[in-house]
């Protein structure tokens, strides 16, 4: 339990609840206005520093964690889209389902090559690249051939649509050690559109390594080896691909949709997805390409930050024996890592629908020479594929919405004050430190009430055993809500050097997913010293008024409830303690053989206080069967404590008893 209330004041004031849609929705509109001018200049990109970016929920291994393998591809099969195969594997239990497109797939309308369909946009009308080049003489690999660029670093990945561009952190094998990372993309609350390889595994030699066993999804990550969260993770439950690339690794199906545990894309705002006929222009026309390279084009910025690069569709590709044309060819540079991410375009529809559209899923690139990237595009079939995909996975799985509670760090708040204290150094008891905290939900469900506590400790952890310094009590803490906890106090330690730091919800009040996130260590330490004191004379004495020498004084301030000094009586019983001023204080007085006693002492500035303390002796507990000793009440006692089965001061009477409790009160 939380200790009593602290001196000075604590406060918690709430931000407004997030108006989710309508922050979207202006996010959106901010967007689309400087849209037409997206062009980056390099000189901006090497100027970009790295940032500091610490959270401890994630290991500290990932600086080295390679992005999912690109295999080699396994020939050439006809390319057509129609009849294909999925196959999708069930994290939580481990099985596997192969079944045929046709009993699948709900929402298959057969081959439209005549029509532009999207979740709200129409874009337009173009023409087809028919390359005459051999496609069985191209190998994929994960580097770009298309001619350098400048790509740009997406600093603020907390708005839309950067928002809704997840990272992948993948299992292999399912041992808990995260083998590779691949990009993704929302496209509703709880599922993600990836590239196949980065769910269904081959090694780099084309070897199968199968399904993941376990992927954590980090939207809007934007950090290295400890990453920015800036809407806490989600698990990945479900995952379905096409047959083709899971049998054949057929990268013109290099596709995957991931049913997650929460509907995370609540809090984030998400993708759509378009389709048009092979032969629009909207393949031709400039598209953005998103991800996490593994390889920053930016030495000095770490790896696995999310940067985005505009240019040029190039039109279609594999659509040598079909007109379906499985890819799409752009001149975005995308490598190593941003498999799976998006190559989409913003459309302004109307208040409801504009926004992002994924036209096609980043995939590879080609060892041959001035050729252009490719992404598995979404065709028509594959457009009613993924609802097919949606509905089978939220048929499969329920979500499991519950709150995560998160202390912030300045670099996830757009560097705003959101924790620590003031001042660094203080005089005991005398200077009022400010402590300060911002606390976020990024669950998807509204929390009910839990404290922030603030604790002080003498090492580099911070537990609820530590001395607590201030507590506050939050409710009703909605989605994306912050919370922004302060308090004034006054701190009586003794000197020397400490931590500072915060637990949210230390009586695990609130049901989370994990607690990662639920405690905070600053990193400068504050330190203490001691300035003036005041003295606390006084004499111990027993019930006879004989001075009890060597009895243990302790001094505990009644604020914080911690004992703040330490002295023991003199061989007159006397003694003085020192304290800080302006605080009150209950004097403890203890020695063998005696009750505890204490006393209330309310001590000012220059001026000394007094407290004596009388100790009454402790009378040996049992029976009174020494001569003299028990009078006709302690009689009738013992004889009433036998009959009825009580004890008397603690011993269980027997009928001896009794008998030799009357003889010493006969003796008497």
């Amino acid at each position: 339990m939380l200790a009593p209330p602290v001196s000075g004041y604590t406060s918690a004031t709430l931000e407004p609840k997030s108006q989710h849609t309508s922050k979207i929705q202006k996010e959106k509109t901010d967007f689309i206005k400087n849209e037409p001018h997206v062009r980056y200049d390099s000189e901006n990109a090497k100027n970009r520093r790295d940032r500091n970016i610490s959270d401890e929920s994630i290991e500290e291994d990932n600086r080295t964690l390679p992005p999912a393998p690109i295999p080699p591809r396994n020939g050439t099969k006809n390319a057509t889209d129609n009849g294909s195969g999925v196959h999708s594997y069930n994290l939580r239990t481990n099985q596997t389902d192969r079944e045929s497109q046709n009993n699948t797939t709900l929402f298959r309308t057969g081959s439209t090559n005549n029509s532009t369909r999207y979740a709200g946009a129409d874009f337009g009308a173009a023409t087809v690249n028919n390359s005459g080049e051999n496609e069985a003489n191209l190998q994929p690999k994960d580097a770009s051939t298309a001619p350098d660029g400048v790509r740009n670093l997406i600093r603020n990945t907390q708005k839309y649509p950067w928002s809704g561009i997840v990272l992948l952190r993948i299992d292999a094998d399912g041992n808990g050690i995260y083998d590779y990372f691949c990009s993704g993309s929302l496209v509703d609350d709880n599922h993600v559109l990836t590239a196949g390889h980065c769910a269904y595994l081959y090694g780099e030699q084309g070897n199968s390594i199968g399904w993941a066993k376990d992927i954590v999804v980090i939207p809007g990550a934007n950090s290295p080896d400890q990453y920015k969260q800036p809407f806490g993770i989600a698990k990945v439950e479900y995952a379905q691909t096409y047959s083709e690339w899971s049998n054949n690794r057929d990268y013109r199906y290099d596709m995957a949709l991931l049913t997650l545990d929460r509907d995370i894309g609540d809090l984030t705002g998400g993708f759509g997805y378009t389709t048009a006929d092979a032969n629009s222009s909207v393949y031709r026309t400039s598209a953005h390409a998103t991800g996490f390279p593994a390889v920053p084009p930016s030495n000095s910025i770490p790896s696995l930050t999310m940067w985005d690069h505009v240019d040029s569709g190039a039109g279609v590709t594999y659509c040598r024996v079909s007109q379906s044309c499985l890819g799409h060819e752009y001149w975005m540079i995308t490598t190593a890592g941003q498999s799976g991410g998006p190559v989409w375009q913003y459309r302004e529809l109307n208040n409801s629908t504009d926004g992002a559209y994924i036209l096609s899923i980043i995939s590879h690139g080609f060892i041959s020479p001035n050729r252009p990237n490719v992404g598995t595009r979404i065709t028509h079939d594959r457009f009613d594929d993924l609802g097919s995909w949606i509905k089978r996975g939220n048929e499969i799985i329920k979500v499991d919405n519950r709150p995560e509670l998160a202390v912030l760090d300045p670099i996830e708040s757009d560097n705003i004050d959101v924790k620590g204290y003031s001042p660094s150094t203080i005089t005991a008891g005398n200077d009022i430190l400010k402590l300060r905290q911002v606390v976020k939900n990024k669950g998807p469900k509204t929390t009910g009430c839990f404290a922030v506590s603030f604790r002080v400790s003498s090492d580099s952890e911070i537990t609820a055993d530590d001395p607590e310094l201030a507590n506050a009590t939050v409710c009703s803490l909605a989605p994306n809500q912050r919370v922004t906890v302060s308090a004034n106090v006054s701190v009586d330690r003794p000197s020397g050097d400490y931590y500072v730091g915060v637990i949210v919800d230390p009586d695990d009040e609130i049901n989370e997913y994990d607690l990662y996130e639920n405690v905070q260590i600053y990193d400068e330490q504050l330190t203490i010293e001691q300035g003036k004191r005041e003295s606390i004379h006084g004499l111990v004495y027993d019930e006879n008024g004989t001075p009890i020498e060597e009895a243990e004084i302790k001094a505990v301030n009644l604020d914080t409830g911690e004992t703040v000094a330490r002295t023991e009586t003199g061989s007159e019983g006397e003694y003085t303690i020192e304290v800080a001023a302006n605080n009150e204080y209950q004097i403890e007085a203890t020695a063998d053989g005696y009750d505890r006693s204490s006393a209330i002492v309310n001590v000012s500035k220059n001026k000394t206080s007094s407290a004596n303390l009388v100790l009454t002796e402790i009378s040996e507990a049992g029976l009174p069967t020494k001569p003299g000793e028990p009078d006709f009440v302690d009689v009738l006692q013992v004889i009433d404590a036998y009959n009825t089965g009580r004890t008397y001061n603690g011993v269980q009477v027997e009928f001896i008893d009794v008998l030799e409790v009357i003889a010493a009160y006969n003796a008497g």
